[in-house]
């Protein structure tokens, strides 16, 4: 993994602190967006887990057109399990 990530020119780290007992709602989400250099944004919460092959449904919905020159948010499905 280490030699696979030392070969990326595309990651970049954000350093983020915040004085006081609580952190903003969603700054860390709106940092995120405001360094992102990419046409498309996939955000997701920590705990995310994704349905199986997302990425090839996400790669079909962006070759479809569906995201041509607009803003849009989309749901995508979470699957849980339960031990």
């Amino acid at each position: 993994m280490k030699t696979k990530l030392s070969k990326r020119n595309n990651i970049a780290l954000h350093l983020v602190g915040e004085a006081g007992p609580f952190f903003p709602v969603n700054f860390l989400r709106n940092v995120a967006l405001e360094h992102a250099k990419t046409k498309y944004i996939f955000l997701s919460d920590v705990d995310f887990e994704p349905m199986p092959r997302l990425e090839g449904h996400l790669k079909r919905y962006i070759s479809d057109g569906y995201l041509q020159g607009k803003t849009v948010g989309s749901y995508v499905k979470e699957i849980r399990t339960v031990d």
